[in-house]
């Protein structure tokens, strides 16, 4: 049996991964699956390194199945370090879980900390080419898959993303030469 913390670990370890063009991926390619949207690819691949064998949720909404078909799903309660993310983003016009992450951990009784495939900084949320660290609120969250680890105390440090301050331009603004007015 493996650790929420070994999970964990080896996902920070694929912090800003990015995919090649066409959705080209060392996750669902791992799997004879390649160029296709790789959330879930990842998220198997995470379990899979760490030793623990969950519900493949490569395709979400069958992911989300295979949780509730082991008893072992909730959408209730608070998401645990560890546990599968199911999302579904309200503006994507999509209307079904769309998308699969995995928790660090809560911020507050609104917000989860998560490391995601498939995402990106400020693109597309599902299908972004990245591995990023996102900060989610509970309201994209339909529900979470919690495996069954070992217990064991959390260490990795892993923080929310920074948001990019702008930064001022000193650049001045050119001004046209002042035009010359002919005297009488």
């Amino acid at each position: 049996m493996t650790t929420a913390n070994k999970v964990l670990e080896i996902a920070a370890s694929q912090i800003g991964y990015a995919e090649g063009k066409n959705n080209d991926n060392k996750f669902s390619a791992a799997y004879g699956k390649n160029h296709v949207q790789w959330c879930g690819w990842f998220v198997k691949w995470v379990f899979d390194k760490a030793g623990l064998k969950i519900p493949n949720p490569a395709y979400t909404p069958a992911g989300a199945e295979g949780f509730k078909s082991i008893h072992a799903w909730h959408e209730k309660g608070t998401p645990k370090p560890g546990d599968c993310l199911f999302m579904d983003f309200p503006s994507d016009d999509i209307h079904r879980i769309s998308h699969v992450g995995i928790c660090v951990r809560m911020i507050d009784d609104n917000h989860v900390l998560t490391i995601e495939g498939n995402t990106s900084t400020g693109g597309d949320q599902r299908n972004g080419g990245e591995v990023q660290v996102k900060v989610r609120p509970m309201s994209v969250i339909v529900g979470w898959g919690r495996p069954r680890f070992e217990p064991a105390p959390i260490t990795v440090k892993i923080e929310p993303p920074v948001a990019k301050k702008s930064v001022p331009t000193t650049a001045k603004k050119s001004v046209a030469p002042a035009k010359k007015v002919a005297k009488k």
